[in-house]
């Protein structure tokens, strides 16, 4: 569902970009991609909202964090020039800050009887998945753009449905399937049909 609910980003930066970025007008083949996009997210959404389960409170905080993916892809797109490795680093460091003004006691935090293995999964995750990913990040949006970078998000749902059906061992649902299919046909007819309108 995690998975689904990512393909909200290219949606929703298509829509941003509209509004805040030059030569990123909205045309029919958006507003239908958009619509056909929604929908899905609505079929996830539908069972939780009428039995207003704690499940409907994780989705809403998903939700939310694809918004700001998509507002931080048109706000990088919309600076200067960059070295990508100073944008990174400056990222990287500023995200730090904020974490440790949330939680100051991280200070304190004992490695003590951590396993090596987790060690070195979180020594992983830093080098690569974060810093790694941000000069990537960071580079991508430089050179094709925000529209362009946010669909890596099209290929998300896809991958966590798969991933989690088959290696979780996650319930397939019929309208986790529906919304998959509206998701992706919806991206799909934002961005690769947009050149005949």
């Amino acid at each position: 569902m995690a998975g689904l609910l990512m393909a909200f980003v290219p949606l929703m930066t298509i829509v941003l970009a509209h509004i805040f970025l030059p030569n990123n007008e909205l045309n029919r083949f958006k507003i239908i991609g958009f619509i056909l996009g929604i929908s899905g997210v609505l079929f996830i959404l539908g069972p939780s909202i009428s039995d207003g389960n704690n499940e409907l409170y994780g989705i809403l905080l998903i939700l939310g964090a694809t918004f700001f993916y998509s507002i931080n892809s048109v706000i990088v797109e919309k600076l200067p020039k960059y070295d990508p490795l100073v944008a990174a680093t400056c990222s990287s460091t500023l995200a730090s800050l904020l974490a440790f003004l949330l939680w100051p006691d991280i200070i304190n935090l004992s490695l003590d009887g951590v396993p090596i293995r987790t060690l070195l999964n979180m020594l992983a995750l830093g080098l690569l998945s974060t810093g790694l990913g941000a000069l990537i990040y960071f580079n991508l949006i430089n050179n094709a753009g925000a529209a362009f970078l946010s669909n890596m998000n099209y290929v998300i749902p896809v991958y966590a449905f798969t991933l989690g059906a088959f290696v979780l061992g996650e319930p397939v649902l019929w309208q986790n399937m529906v919304a998959l299919v509206l998701i992706v046909f919806g991206i799909f007819v934002s961005r690769k049909l947009k050149s005949k309108s």
